[in-house]
């Protein structure tokens, strides 16, 4: 196509800077190759230490370039739009990373509505009433009246949330609005949006906001996050850091103190590429493609089944838009290298990526998961009789309850530490007390 995202956005008044060609030249690549080593290295001025957010924070920013841009399967579609999820942890510079995404859609849209959030509320997502004072024209006198205030969700175009941790524990308000449930559902193609108040509702509206949410790891992942959706409607990021990364991280703040780097040059080359690379209003998938994509997303059920069942029984409901996921990716990677058909390459690039990060995820789930979590206790203490059959069982029975409740996870690792190899003899007779502490 020759409409450019700059030509449409109407911006010939506003000076672009060229990309420098001797730094294209000096890729071999791609265009998409070029730009993603580009997008890399400008990232890593602003966020050398969080390297693992720079290819999700690019897919942030494309999909609000192309959320307008369907993908039909059928009769039904997606959209492109790509929100972000990132749970890590504190003091690992996540707000430099949130801040390079936010600075370069606001670049790209000068007139979007680019917003952050310390954390959500039912009211500031979906809206709600405020009291005014009017004057009436009949009386002369002031009355009070209640008028309906739009939320962030109908009226962001780009929503950041700093402490999005909140979102994760929300229960209903005392008229039933579910903000979790309202979160996920913003992210679904064609959506319709509203929220009940104490007598009625605010109008409906449908939102195309393209979130970023970020924070640190809970203690425990509720069976709620994972059976609303939240997660799977997200490009996932999760990282916990080891104690030598946070040196590492000291370190490199240490050894540039007193510097200061001016990153504005950087983002605003990207923007320039980004504002040039021509819009378009229709993928083609051959069928090459497509059973390439089947292999890759069987390739990730791999990974899930590699957990053991129990996780394959809890996210099992991810699957679907985790493949889903990978289709927009490869999308993404297709539009950056300026073409209409979606290649086998592009698939490669999106696998990769998505095997990342749903890899972290298993493991982050296998970690911190719980077994309080679950109401078939008996059968996890089956599970847990099995993974001790290999050791000691009264040495694996005093180290497991000290860390009751626990994790099928921490069980194998217990079970793993342990030297002794003699079979159960007394496991029966100590079941029913270990099932017992669980409850």
């Amino acid at each position: 196509m020759s409409e450019t995202l700059e030509s449409l956005l109407c911006l010939a008044e506003i000076k672009l800077d060229a990309p420098n060609k001797a730094s294209l030249n000096a890729f071999s690549g791609s265009k998409a190759d070029e730009f993603i080593e580009q997008w890399k290295n400008r990232f890593s001025v602003k966020c050398k230490q969080n390297s693992h957010l720079s290819l999700p924070a690019m897919h942030n920013v494309i999909g609000i370039i192309l959320r307008e841009t369907k993908i039909y399967y059928g009769a039904e579609y997606i959209d492109l739009r790509t929100s972000l999820l990132v749970i890590q942890d504190s003091g690992t510079g996540k707000k430099p990373a949130m801040e390079f995404a936010e600075t370069v859609v606001a670049s790209i849209f000068p007139k979007y509505v680019v917003k952050r959030r310390s954390m959500l509320t039912s009211p500031g997502a979906l809206g709600g009433l405020k009291t005014e004072t009017v004057e009436n024209p009949d009386t002369g006198k002031k009355v009070s009246t209640e008028v309906s205030v739009k939320g962030d969700l109908e009226l962001v175009d780009y929503l950041s949330v700093s402490e999005a941790g909140s979102l994760l524990e929300c229960k209903p308000d005392q008229w039933g609005n579910d903000l979790l449930r309202n979160i996920c559902e913003s992210q679904d193609t064609n959506n319709r949006m509203s929220r009940r108040l104490k007598d009625g509702e605010i109008p409906e509206f449908k939102s195309k906001t393209v979130l970023s949410l970020w924070t640190v790891p809970p203690a425990n992942i509720s069976t709620l996050v994972t059976r609303s959706g939240l997660i799977q409607r997200f490009i996932p990021v999760f990282k916990v850091f080891a104690f030598s990364e946070y040196q590492t991280l000291r370190t490199e703040i240490i050894s540039n103190l007193g510097e200061e780097i001016d990153e504005s040059s950087n983002i605003q080359s990207l923007v320039a590429i980004l504002k040039k690379k021509p819009l378009i209003d229709k993928f083609l998938y051959s069928e090459e493609t497509k059973k390439l994509i089947c292999s890759k997303a069987e390739a990730l059920d791999e990974i899930l089944l590699g957990a053991g069942a129990e996780y394959v029984n809890r996210l099992k409901s991810f699957t679907i838009r985790r493949d889903l996921l990978m289709v927009k990716l490869a999308t993404h990677h297709a539009w950056l290298d300026e073409r209409s058909k979606v290649e086998p390459r592009d698939v490669e690039y999106a696998f990769e990526l998505l095997k990342e990060l749903w890899t972290s995820m298993l493991d982050f789930f296998v970690e911190r998961w719980n077994l309080a979590d679950t109401n078939d206790k008996e059968h996890l203490a089956l599970e847990i009789l099995e993974i001790a059959k290999a050791v000691d069982i009264n040495e694996f029975y005093g180290s497991l309850c000290k860390s009751a409740p626990c994790s099928i996870a921490t069980a194998r690792k217990i079970a793993e530490t342990l030297e002794s190899k003699k079979q159960i003899r007394r496991f029966g007779e100590k079941k029913n007390r270990k099932i017992e502490r669980l409850n």
